[in-house]
């Protein structure tokens, strides 16, 4: 893994500051434009860097469905940091757009979860044993 480097992590804010130093000028719509746009380039910016992610995912059948964020984007929460959406709110979103099959139900799909712990400074991933025990999709 790629490790993200601190000049590159300041580039990235510097660019995102220079976007927004007159964004309070702007007329309040352009401004959630604004800040949009600058949040989607450093999210780009921390992809392409393959900053490791937390969120959640579901298997349905051998397609993975993935809602995850930059684990250095993601607020610290009594030490730890996890996407903020959960998995029924994330299936129902699935099912709306024809993603996943209407008649089954999120708990009935495969799923899992990846945390970060600020304190012993490490990810944990929760996900149901037929995931855990394909080592194809968790690696050794």
């Amino acid at each position: 893994m790629r490790r993200f480097a601190a000049a590159e992590r300041e580039e990235i804010r510097r660019q995102e500051a220079k976007m927004l130093e007159n964004i309070e000028k702007l007329p309040p719509e352009r401004q959630l434009i604004a800040r949009t746009v600058a949040r989607g380039r450093r999210l780009a910016a921390l992809r392409k860097a393959k900053m490791p992610e937390v969120g959640l995912f579901f298997m349905v059948g051998r397609k993975p469905f993935v809602a995850s964020l930059p684990w250095t984007e993601v607020p610290s929460v009594a030490g730890f940091r996890t996407h903020s959406v959960d998995h029924y709110e994330y299936w129902r979103r699935l099912q709306e757009v024809g993603g996943v099959p209407r008649d089954l139900e999120y708990d009935e799909a495969a799923r899992g979860r990846v945390n970060y712990e600020d304190a012993g400074r490490r990810f944990t991933l929760f996900a149901d044993k037929c995931i855990i025990k394909n080592k194809r999709l968790v690696g050794t």
